[in-house]
């Protein structure tokens, strides 16, 4: 399963301009692939497609170091049942 989310993590980051060949990189904020504006936009967008409502607590750096972080946090969320209703 996490495969699954992993891939959609990967769309999420390309819409949110990062760039094809740094989406595999092991640690986005040392590398500075993400700045603030690209965080806010990955997480609205996570936060549509999941249905998720992300803890102001868990809006860490150490949730977005790379694609395994961001998967691990989503399956937080969708293993904690608490998805938002739309």
């Amino acid at each position: 399963m996490k495969k699954i989310y992993e891939k959609k993590i990967e769309l999420i980051l390309l819409e949110c301009g990062v760039e094809e060949d740094k989406l595999h990189c092991k640690d986005f904020i040392s590398e500075e692939i993400l700045d603030s504006l690209t965080m806010a936009e990955i997480i609205i967008t996570i936060e549509e497609i999941f249905h998720v409502e992300i803890d102001v607590e868990e809006l860490i750096p150490e949730n977005f170091v790379n694609i395994t972080t961001i998967s691990a946090l989503i399956e937080r969320y969708l293993r904690s049942d608490t998805r938002r209703e739309d």
